[in-house]
């Protein structure tokens, strides 16, 4: 009876200690697959006459090359430029109006130069406007 005693105290303890715990909650981390998803195209600074912009390309890739093409939305062309490593930022000012809205894109070749862009390419766009003290990226 005693025997009996001890197994059913045993196992009613070691149900208070299983009902006490729970299974971690196990969190599924977001894993990039290329440079390209944690690449961001933002507005370094701005007034109403000009417009820096930059990428995070720097913070991914040791070595890159970007080109950057603006335009107006309404598809007028506006300027292209080209930069090298480490950073390139772009500045845009020439034929700049306040009431623009403009479609910003930039091209990233990772490990390339300015001859051979035939690789993998990373190509990010961003639409910016004027709102009435500077220049914004449009959400």
């Amino acid at each position: 009876m005693l025997k009996i005693r001890k197994i059913i105290l045993g196992s009613v303890l070691m149900s208070l200690m299983l009902i006490g715990c729970k299974e971690e909650e196990k969190v599924n981390p977001v894993v990039a697959t290329s440079f390209c998803d944690n690449t961001e195209v933002m507005i370094t600074s701005s007034d109403s006459a000009n417009v820096y912009m930059a990428t995070n390309a720097e913070w991914n890739l040791s070595e890159f090359w970007q080109e950057w093409i603006v335009e107006k939305l309404d598809g007028e062309f506006v300027m292209s430029s080209l930069g090298g490593t480490p950073s390139f930022d772009l500045h845009i000012s020439y034929g700049l109006k306040i009431t623009d809205t403009l479609n910003v894109c930039v091209d990233i070749y990772p490990n390339a130069d300015f001859y051979d862009r035939s690789g993998e390419v990373c190509t990010k766009c961003k639409t910016i406007s004027f709102n009435s003290t500077e220049w914004v990226i449009n959400e």
